[in-house]
């Protein structure tokens, strides 16, 4: 297990399969993950936790990931 200490990390994908094998191969490596499988679940969620790296896929129902990539800058401004 690599030592990341701390590291939280969003995962953020409308396909719950690719999620959950993501989820499962970064948490065996040592990172604490959270996935969503709605980037405005994900956009909710970002505005009550903190993460160190967010993951989006690119093409998503609703809102594509250059699109949710986007929303993720503005929130933080």
């Amino acid at each position: 297990m690599t030592d990341v200490p701390n590291v939280r990390v969003l995962l953020v994908g409308d396909d719950v399969l690719l999620c959950e094998f993501r989820e499962q191969a970064l948490s065996r490596q040592g990172f604490s993950v959270v996935s969503e499988n709605s980037p405005h679940d994900a956009l909710e969620r970002l505005t009550n936790e903190d993460f160190d790296v967010v993951v989006s896929d690119l093409n998503m129902a609703g809102l594509d990931g250059l699109a949710f990539t986007q929303r993720v800058l503005e929130q933080r401004a």
